[in-house]
């Protein structure tokens, strides 16, 4: 049984996405998260909605920054970040980005975290969460 704040996970093996929701015990959405960086058992065949693949097409924020954009892009998109600093995934190296909306007001998510695989240049994960991340 799931208890409050426990991710909610879906994955997709054959591609290595993953997605995950924190949801808070008053049923308020503490974070979403996307990522690339989820085990890889390669493509599969087969028609995605029978197979259960997410639709990663359509998942965007709301400035329309893409897992696999370039890293380039989220700083065309959103400007000079709050901090940036190395991290490490499994054996990938990322740079964290960090963002920061707390002027926007205390209802819609503040803190946007996006990992940048330094070795492809591409956007490998996205977190926007309340401040609590």
């Amino acid at each position: 049984m799931k208890e409050p704040g426990d991710p909610r996970l879906w994955a997709d093996g054959c591609w290595g996405h993953l997605a995950s929701v924190e949801i808070r015990e008053d049923k308020i959405i503490e974070s979403i998260t996307v990522s690339l960086l989820g085990p890889y058992a390669g493509e599969c065949s087969g028609n995605p909605a029978e197979t259960g693949r997410l639709a990663w097409k359509r998942t965007r924020t709301g400035r329309g920054l893409m897992l696999g954009d370039s890293c380039e892009r989220v700083v065309a998109l959103y400007g000079q970040p709050e901090s940036r600093s190395p991290s490490l995934y499994a054996d990938r190296e990322l740079e964290l980005i960090l963002y920061s909306f707390d002027w926007v007001g205390s209802d819609v998510p503040q803190v946007m975290e996006v990992s940048c695989d330094r070795k492809a240049g591409r956007v490998a994960k996205i977190t926007l969460a309340f401040p609590s991340l």
